[in-house]
C-alpha cells in the first residue's frame, strides 16, 4: 500500500526522539486494520481515493504526530505566522539559502581578501531571511484562508500524492498574477530597457540579439498564465500543472543553446564613456546567468515534473485495471 507507507513517512516527518519507530508501528498496525475492516465491509479492495479518504478521517500528518506529543515548530510573531505543516521546508529553503551565500561570499573573499566581505555576508543572510519569511508567511496565510490539506510546497510530506490533490485555487490566481506581471515585464524590455538594466538604460540598449528569443520566451510566459487561469477554473485537473511545466521547461531549456550563441545581448551607445565597461559586465553576466544558472534550474524542473507526469500515468494504469478487474 503505497498511499500508506506515504502517510506513515508523512506523520514520521514530525516525529522525534527513540520512541518514533514504536509510535509508527502502532500506527501502522491500527490503520492497517481500518482498512481491512473498510474492506471486509465493501467486499473489494479500497481504491486510492476511497484509501487517502480513510487515512485523511484519521487526521492530517501533523495532527497525529500532535496527538502522539510532538512538538512542532513554528514562526510565531505575537500570533503564529507560520505553522507546522510549513515550519520544516521554511527552515530548509532558509537554511540552504544561508549555506549557498556562505560558500559564494567565502570565495569572494578568499580570492581578493575584501575585509568588507564578512559584513556583505551578514548583510545577504539578513535580507534572505526577511524575504524567505515574508514568502512563507503569505503562502502559510493564503493557504489557512483556503483552507484543505497543504500544497505542493510542502510535498517533503509526501501525502496526499500530488496526483490525488486538487491545486488550490489561491495557489492558481496568486500564481497567475505573478506569471502576468513578468510576462509584462518582459514584453516591455525592448521598449523600457530601464526596466532590465536600470539606470544603465541611458548608454546601453538590448541587442539585436533578443528579437530572436523575445518572441519564444513571451509565449512560454503566456502558457504559464495559460495553464494557471485553466486550474483556477478546474482545479481537479491535477495532471496539467506537471505536464505543462514539463513542457514550458523542456522547450526552455532547448532555448538555452541558440541563446547563448546569440551573445551579445548588450551594446553600449557610442559616444558614452564608460559604456564599454558596464556592457561587458551585464553580457557577461548575461551569459553565465543564462548558461549556468537557467540551464540547472531548467534541467531540475524537467526532471521533478517528469517524475510527478510519470505518477499520474501510473496512476490511471491502477485506475484501468481496477476498472477491467
Amino acid at each position: 500500500m503505497t498511499l500508506l507507507a506515504d502517510y506513515l513517512h508523512a506523520v514520521g516527518t514530525y516525529l522525534h526522539g527513540r520512541h518514533r519507530r514504536d509510535i509508527l508501528a502502532e500506527l501502522e498496525e491500527n490503520l492497517r486494520s481500518a482498512i481491512e475492516e473498510r474492506e471486509a465491509d465493501l467486499g473489494r479492495a479500497l481504491t486510492e481515493p476511497e484509501l487517502q479518504a480513510l487515512l485523511l478521517a484519521h487526521g492530517s500528518p501533523v495532527a497525529v504526530a500532535g496527538r502522539y506529543g510532538a512538538q512542532q515548530g513554528t514562526f510565531t510573531f505575537g500570533r503564529q505566522l507560520i505553522g507546522p505543516e510549513f515550519f520544516p521546508i521554511y527552515i530548509r529553503v532558509l537554511v540552504g539559502n544561508w549555506v549557498i551565500s556562505a560558500l559564494i561570499h567565502g570565495g569572494i573573499a578568499l580570492s581578493r581578501a575584501d575585509t568588507d566581505e564578512p559584513w556583505m555576508f551578514l548583510n545577504s543572510i539578513v535580507v534572505q531571511f526577511a524575504i524567505v519569511t515574508v514568502i512563507f508567511c503569505v503562502v502559510d496565510l493564503l493557504q489557512r484562508r483556503s483552507g484543505g490539506v497543504p500544497p505542493s510546497l510542502a510535498d517533503h510530506t509526501r501525502f496526499p500524492p500530488t496526483y490525488l490533490r486538487q491545486i488550490p485555487r489561491w495557489q492558481s490566481w496568486s500564481g497567475g498574477v505573478a506569471w502576468v506581471l513578468l510576462s509584462v515585464w518582459w514584453a516591455l524590455i525592448p521598449i523600457a530597457p530601464v526596466l532590465l538594466v536600470g539606470s544603465a538604460a541611458r548608454y546601453v540598449h538590448v541587442a539585436p540579439a533578443w528579437d530572436g528569443f523575445y518572441w519564444p520566451v513571451l509565449l512560454l510566459l503566456l502558457a504559464g498564465v495559460a495553464q494557471r487561469a485553466v486550474n483556477y477554473v478546474r482545479p481537479d485537473w491535477n495532471w496539467l500543472l506537471p505536464v505543462t511545466r514539463l513542457g514550458i521547461n523542456a522547450i526552455a531549456l532547448a532555448l538555452v543553446y541558440p541563446m547563448s550563441r546569440a551573445y551579445p545581448y548588450f551594446v553600449a551607445v557610442a559616444g558614452q564613456a564608460g559604456a564599454d565597461a558596464v556592457v561587458r559586465g551585464l553580457n557577461t553576466a548575461g551569459w553565465w546567468t543564462l548558461v549556468a544558472g537557467f540551464s540547472v534550474f531548467f534541467l531540475s524542473q524537467i526532471g521533478v515534473n517528469g517524475w510527478q507526469c510519470l505518477q499520474h500515468v501510473r496512476f490511471l494504469q491502477r485506475q484501468r485495471q481496477e476498472q477491467s478487474s
